[in-house]
């Protein structure tokens, strides 16, 4: 787990050669990247849980390294330049859906039967 969250760091806080890449909250891209990343990975969250036996903490730490994962396999593979505030906003995505979802209690590891 440390691990992973230093690659994170190391990802977002890497320099990057635009000059102009600066992370702002009301650039479209980065909107885009936000609500892309928390989308995938709440869904990601939903299918692990509802398919698996994993727990809620296992299927949010799976969804969230998968969508991380792809977030930088597109900055990497498929842009010509590699943003670091791209990369933020996808770090905001994904940590946003997990506190949304170990917050609210979503998906809950134990299901209560109604017994009517």
């Amino acid at each position: 787990m440390r691990t992973f969250i230093l690659l994170i760091a190391l990802t977002i806080f890497s320099p990057t050669s635009k000059a102009e890449d600066r992370f702002s909250f009301s650039a479209n891209d980065k909107q885009a990247h936000m609500l892309g990343s928390y989308g995938l990975a709440f869904t990601g969250t939903a299918v692990l849980k509802r398919h698996t036996k994993m727990s809620r903490l296992e299927a949010v730490l799976w969804s969230s390294a998968a969508t991380f994962a792809l977030g930088t396999i597109k900055e990497t593979l498929i842009d010509k330049t590699f943003s670091s505030s791209d990369m933020l906003a996808n770090t905001i995505g994904v940590a946003t859906s997990a506190m949304v979802v170990i917050t609210f209690d979503l998906f809950p590891d134990q299901r209560v039967k109604n017994s009517f």
